[in-house]
């Protein structure tokens, strides 16, 4: 896994810490509610702008970058 981040059926609150592990950038929720969506995914070389863009093709949620903190949203 040191190449590529992998994700499976996993709840976006998980998904949150291995992404602020892979990219060095916190993940913070507005809302509790969206911490229980669940994604599957594999990314290798996608800045976490296009993570993001592409876990919410499964499942809508907004997020915003805000002083390189990531605030996820419904």
């Amino acid at each position: 896994m040191h190449n590529r981040l992998e994700i499976d059926n996993e709840p976006l609150e998980e998904i949150a810490k291995k992404l602020e592990k892979w990219y060095g950038i916190p993940v913070i929720f507005s809302d509790e509610a969206i911490k229980s969506y669940r994604y599957s995914g594999t990314f290798e070389s996608e800045s976490i702008i296009k993570a993001l863009e592409a876990l919410q093709l499964s499942y809508p949620f907004n997020f915003k970058v805000n002083n390189n903190v990531i605030v996820i949203s419904k």
